[in-house]
């Protein structure tokens, strides 16, 4: 199970993702709106210790760490308050080089950063949702920071991936 579990994070799936929210309470609408930890891209992205404020005060950002093989990031009431406001989900994915490659979404009505830059936006009420979408990005070498924003409570999943390694698993893309 372990060696499974490293597979999968092999394979540009987070395991370690950072939740912050709840902001703003008017549910997709609030997709539109600028929050704080929005603000902090592009010139740089989030940082752990800094705690941005939302509704209510300060929401701090909340480590979440995926069981061994779960694909699925749960922006549940408990990390993010009431239902119809928005979360920001962050983690660190790594590569070996630089390399052209594709962030795969799949989940409710969202904004994708990749390094401060916006990859995605996904409108679930034009996309159906059961559907995975494949977002075209250029990986650095090293560590590269995705941000994902999306309605709350929720559930997604993303993997990043290089276009090699996408292959057939991205039929049409």
């Amino acid at each position: 199970r372990e060696a499974a579990a490293a597979e999968v994070v092999a394979h540009g799936v987070p395991n370690r993702w950072w939740v912050s929210g709840r902001y703003g309470s008017a549910g997709v609408a609030a997709l539109d709106e600028v929050f704080e930890p929005e603000r902090w891209l592009p010139s740089s992205s989030p940082e752990w210790s800094q705690i941005p404020q939302g509704r209510g005060g300060d929401r701090p950002w909340v480590s979440l760490e995926l069981p061994a093989l779960d694909l699925e990031v749960s922006l549940n009431d408990d990390l993010c308050g009431q239902p119809g406001a928005v979360a920001y989900a962050a983690s660190d994915v790594s590569f070996p080089a630089e390399s052209s490659g594709y962030v795969a979404y799949q989940g409710p009505s969202a904004r994708i950063w990749v390094e401060g830059v916006l990859v995605a936006q996904i409108n679930r009420q034009r996309d159906p949702q059961d559907q995975t979408q494949w977002f075209p990005v250029q990986w650095r070498l090293g560590v590269n920071r995705v941000v994902v924003k999306c309605l709350a409570p929720s559930k997604f999943s993303l993997r990043a991936v290089t276009k090699q390694a996408a292959g057939a698993q991205s039929e049409g893309v």
